[in-house]
């Protein structure tokens, strides 16, 4: 499991002053790139100097409190399915009272670049990816 910390900003929020439904899948992608950097495997790095790509293919949310601006967040990562061609991550975000305050599930698939079609998982990532196959805390 990895953990990534943020805080939600108000550029973050809708006019109800609680965090906007679609920007909860930029909190998850932060910490995803956050952790991609942790283990050497920079996001910018694989674009610019891979023949694969990372597209979502599919993404869920749920949510459990409302999130405000200024709400301390920390983000465990854990990896739910290892696939040969994609892998599901889970981000279980709590805020500073240590409330599940939302579950994000991402689904990426790995794709060649050139030919816009599904590739096996590279060694590099598979190995990236086991270290997040911890336990997710408990649902709050």
């Amino acid at each position: 499991m990895y953990t990534h910390k943020t805080t939600l900003r108000l550029r973050d929020t809708d006019a109800a002053g609680v965090i906007y439904f679609a920007n909860i899948f930029d909190l998850a992608h932060e910490a995803f790139e956050a952790f991609m950097e942790s283990v050497g495997m920079d996001i910018g790095v694989i674009l610019r100097s891979t023949h694969y790509d990372l597209p979502v293919v599919h993404a869920e949310a749920d949510y459990r409190k409302p999130i405000f601006p200024g709400d301390r967040l920390r983000i465990h990562v854990s990896n739910e399915r290892l696939g040969d061609t994609s892998f599901t991550l889970v981000y279980r975000i709590h805020n500073t009272d240590d409330e599940e305050v939302a579950e994000v599930r991402i689904t990426h698939v790995v794709m060649d670049r050139k030919e816009g079609l599904k590739k096996a998982v590279t060694e590099e990532l598979r190995l990236a990816l086991g270290q997040l196959k911890s336990t997710p805390p408990p649902r709050a």
